[in-house]
């Protein structure tokens, strides 16, 4: 039965401490069981009772509860150690005891093969790091990854990096211009494209299809592409969306006018498939989806807030 707080008569919020102790016997009993732990949490996720409270029927709270600046500090730092651990015991790291508390260079390979060697301080984060990585190459984002394992963005770099091993970094040079995307984006345009008949099929004469596209991403902007594909425009919204709030995944939506109707298809940014279609106003599961998922992946496609918007309107 739950406990009961004495002085003010409702649920006892659980303490950082008791939290973390609870996620650790979970975890931990799954492991013995051979179960999967389950995908590591981001910090937004940390289940901290952040409620509204009464400071008058409360007095202590603010205090001594998760939700002090000093509590969340610390509970922030403890939950980084733990999603380190996880993810090196996933992948089969060793956790390298105090190895985050000096700084150290740590190699970076581009995909191009090109490297590079950075200092990185001991509270530097996956998601610092990316950012200044992104600043140095002059690209929109850069995505970390060892061992081909994707770094979780809010851990610490020394915390997850051991010693001798590489960081990859993939460069994502962001959608403002068709001659600079990356390779996954263009199958994803040039997917959505032909489910619809645009492209090499509306020119109304013979063309060779690779020929066709090579030219159609060397486009200096978006207007000059949908003039070469036959659409009247080409409009890109950037969104997240997930059943769960807490684990969102980003989107790609691609909208095109042809004649009266727009066309387009919705995909993960991370896959060239399309997730969903997206014909004369009508949106369809490409894929398999709990219910419930296509009606708020519309929802999040069309949303005016929250947003990326790119191409030609």
């Amino acid at each position: 039965m739950p406990k009961l707080d004495k002085k003010t008569g409702r649920l006892a919020r659980m303490s950082k401490e008791e939290v973390l102790a609870k996620l650790k016997e979970e975890t931990q009993a799954r492991r013995e069981a051979g179960e999967d732990a389950g995908p590591m949490l981001e910090p937004s996720e940390i289940p901290v009772p952040l409620i509204a409270y009464d400071p008058d029927l409360d007095p202590d709270l603010t205090e001594n509860s998760a939700t002090s600046a000093d509590a969340l500090t610390d509970f922030t730092s403890s939950w980084r150690k733990l999603l380190a651990e996880n993810f090196c015991h996933k992948v089969g790291f060793k956790v390298e005891s105090g190895a985050q508390n000096v700084a150290r260079l740590v190699t970076v390979v581009m995909i191009s093969g090109e490297e590079m060697e950075l200092m990185v301080q001991p509270g530097e984060t996956v998601r610092a790091l990316a950012d200044r990585l992104a600043l140095i190459r002059g690209v929109a984002r850069v995505r970390l990854l060892v061992d081909h394992a994707p770094l979780p963005e809010d851990v610490l770099v020394l915390d997850c990096v051991p010693h001798a091993y590489v960081v990859t970094a993939v460069l994502q040079f962001g959608l403002d211009f068709p001659n600079r995307l990356d390779p996954i984006v263009e199958q994803q345009i040039r997917i959505s494209c032909e489910l619809h008949g645009a492209g090499p099929a509306s020119c109304g004469k013979q063309v060779d299809p690779e020929a066709f596209w090579i030219a159609a991403f060397e486009k200096p902007n978006w207007k000059a592409f949908a003039r070469h594909i036959g659409t009247q425009d080409f409009q890109i919204t950037v969104f997240s969306f997930g059943v769960n709030p807490l684990k969102k995944t980003r989107f790609i939506y691609y909208n095109f006018g042809m004649g009266d109707n727009g066309f387009g298809s919705v995909h993960d940014e991370n896959e060239s498939r399309a997730t969903a279609s997206f014909d004369d106003g009508h949106f369809e599961m490409l894929v398999g989806a709990p219910r419930g998922f296509l009606n708020g992946l519309e929802a999040a496609a069309k949303a005016k807030d929250g947003v990326e918007k790119y191409g030609a309107f």
